[in-house]
């Protein structure tokens, strides 16, 4: 028995010429968008994922702008989820006294002295796996595909495990204000 709402699946033969023919443009229209290797990369399996799933509805003359297209909504969709988890991180650091450039009075010092004990006890009641990664990110300035490798966990995991984490920090440090 067949399930005919599932979309055809695209022939292996065709999909390693479209993936030939495609890549390296497919890359630096990617790499323009994003410039980030890793990220650019990242995109790219995305799409061509996509394709494989869905491809078999594209006619197949218009698969390469298609796979560009798709590639192009992907690398927009990461570049706001890193601007969102940028913005964050600056948060955190200023939380933390990171970017500050002229000295605080003492009530000031105070405020800026309980806001990172709140701060570090949010990031203390993390799960373990969150914990880790927030650790690595801000105190250690890896990357999130360095991350990735040393833990040896997949990228997409990393960057939902930190994207949760955020949410939890920003939620803890809204109830603290």
């Amino acid at each position: 028995m067949t399930d005919e709402s599932a979309p055809a699946r695209i022939d292996d033969d065709f999909m390693l010429e479209v993936i030939q023919a495609n890549e390296k443009s497919l890359f630096r229209f990617v790499f323009s968008l994003v410039r980030d290797d890793s990220l650019a990369h990242d995109v790219i399996q995305s799409a061509f994922i996509k394709l494989m799933q869905n491809g078999g509805e594209v006619e197949p003359a218009a698969i390469r702008s298609w796979l560009f297209r798709v590639a192009y909504n992907l690398a927009i969709e990461r570049k706001r989820k890193q601007s969102l988890e940028r913005r964050h991180m600056e948060k955190i650091a200023a939380w933390h006294g990171c970017q500050r450039s002229k000295p605080l009075i003492p009530n000031e010092q105070l405020i800026v002295d309980e806001r990172r004990l709140e701060v570090t006890d949010a990031i203390e009641r993390l799960p373990e796996s969150q914990r880790t990664i927030v650790r690595l990110r801000i105190y250690d300035g890896l990357k999130f595909i360095e991350i990735a490798e040393q833990l040896n966990v997949p990228l997409g995991t990393v960057l939902t495990r930190m994207r949760t984490a955020m949410a939890k920090l920003k939620k803890a440090v809204e109830e603290f204000e």
